[in-house]
């Protein structure tokens, strides 16, 4: 049968949800693009970004096909494949691979004739005589675990703040008024005094909070033995514990005690067969079941799994100058974040030696934010690669203490997130008030915004009980 790392599907995925960005000023939708095992039904490998809107028109700075490059040469570098080959769907869209890097993937040295590559047909003609034409979008059918999956986890979140709904007639209500809220404050804390500004609260998730949770919450649809997957007949797992409160605990374990342990254990289940359970297997432990079967490109041959472009052209070759103190460089803000991402000038070639860069030259550079590990180098004339440059780790130079202040809070407020929906919703109400009154609270005591803040005007839309609970709070009563 199928086995992991046989049949991979890959999608983009926008969340429903909107959060608070680090910054101020700003509100932004997550996107993903995942990638799914169908053997196993395990998401392998995913990458998360926010959606924002533009400076100029209605348009919105979205997933782009250089991210989904990234994240399909970390599944062929550090995740895997099946040794006897791997078939990867993929789209004609966002989530694409093109031709020309479909051909420098198949020219890799023994692992690209194991590749290939599957998208759905775009005809755009009638498939008949007498028939309309197809509308050329493509077909999604093609990736139909893709879809199933992705409604499990839009599930999964729907206990999170701020939902959007699958599309507008879908979104509830009151968010248009919950995001004016947020928005309102976010205006009002940028002119506050920056030991002031973590003590404010917002009712959507932060970025960080959210990450935080879309992983547990991800994580929990993986590690659930509770599913109907077809075809698992034979994909069960045999687990033990000692009582009712004790975690459940793999067979495997009782090999690594010493034979008086292990008999002890065995006599109390024989006695005890209710502590033991035979289930079905979780989607990751059916992956990590097959994990001995996956080999991994070397990541010297990163350039070939990418577009070999410059980046200012879409591409994802950089161009960088080696520096007299044996080092090159870069800062790329938005998939790095504010500090110079640096690399040895030493690299290790495929012989296994170690080859210096000339300083003050120039170099071709390929590499990603999720190969933490270090890059490539490539000779600008020639094309030829020269060798793995390794990561220059450092600690960052930029201020952590705002973010160290406000994790206290943030730890307090996550288990409250995670709460069901029913027994959060009783008290929903109660806390938004008293959100909003903790806000205007704070904001009357270092300014005068919050009349500027709760000022109704015709566009207004936040209900008036907010806005009164806000002043009483403001004026001290």
């Amino acid at each position: 049968g199928l086995e992991p790392g046989q049949v991979l599907e890959c999608d983009d995925l926008h969340i429903d949800a909107e959060c608070v960005m680090p910054g101020l000023g700003k509100i932004a939708r997550p996107q993903k693009f995942v990638i799914y095992d169908i053997a196993s039904g395990f998401q392998t490998a995913s990458t998360m970004r926010p959606q924002y809107p533009e400076t100029k028109g209605d348009r919105r700075n979205s997933l782009k096909e250089r991210e989904f490059r990234m994240l399909h040469a970390y599944q062929l570098t550090d995740v895997g494949f099946h040794k006897a080959g791997a078939r990867i769907v993929v789209e004609h869209g966002t989530t694409a691979i093109r031709e020309p890097v479909e051909r420098r993937v198949k020219s890799i040295p023994v692992y690209g004739s194991l590749i290939s590559y599957e998208r759905s047909g775009i005809l755009s003609e009638a498939v008949h005589g007498g028939f309309f034409k197809g509308d050329g979008g493509g077909n999604f059918r093609i990736k139909a675990y893709c879809e199933q999956a992705h409604r499990l986890e839009h599930s999964r979140r729907a206990m999170l703040p701020g939902q959007v709904g699958q599309d507008a007639d879908h979104r509830p209500e009151s968010h248009a008024a919950l995001v004016k809220y947020d928005q309102l404050i976010m205006d009002a804390v940028m002119k506050l005094p920056e030991e002031s500004r973590d003590l404010v609260r917002y009712n959507l998730c932060d970025w960080q909070t959210f990450a935080r949770l879309e992983m547990m919450l991800v994580d929990a649809i993986y590690d659930d033995p509770n599913h109907r997957l077809e075809g698992w007949a034979e994909k069960r797992v045999t687990v033990w514990r000692m009582s009712e409160t004790d975690r459940w605990h793999p067979v495997s374990e009782l090999d690594d005690m010493n034979d008086t342990q292990r008999a002890a254990i065995m006599a109390f289940l024989q006695s005890h067969p209710q502590h033991v359970w035979n289930r079905a297997m979780t989607r990751r432990e059916a992956w990590y079941k097959g994990v001995r079967n996956l080999i991994r490109i070397p990541l010297i041959e990163l350039p070939l799994m990418l577009d070999d472009r410059p980046w200012k052209e879409g591409g994802d070759a950089r161009t960088v100058t080696v520096k007299k103190n044996g080092t090159f460089g870069f800062v790329d803000q938005f998939y790095y974040g504010p500090d110079e991402v640096i690399y040895h000038a030493t690299c290790k070639t495929r012989a296994g030696y170690q080859a210096a860069l000339v300083p003050g030259r120039e170099y071709v550079f390929f590499g990603t934010p999720l190969h933490a590990e270090g890059g490539v180098v490539v000779e600008p004339e020639s094309g030829k690669v020269i060798g793995v440059a390794p990561t220059y780790k450092r600690a960052p130079i930029y201020d952590r203490e705002a973010i160290l202040r406000a994790a206290g809070a943030q730890n307090a407020d996550l288990a409250a997130k995670l709460l069901p929906i029913r027994g959060r919703h009783q008290q929903e109400a109660e806390q938004r008030l008293a959100l909003i009154g903790h806000n205007a609270d704070v904001l009357s005591r270092k300014t005068k915004v919050v009349d500027t803040v709760e000022q109704d005007d015709e566009v207004d839309d936040v209900p008036d009980a907010m806005d009164v609970a806000a002043e009483a709070y403001a004026r001290g009563l």
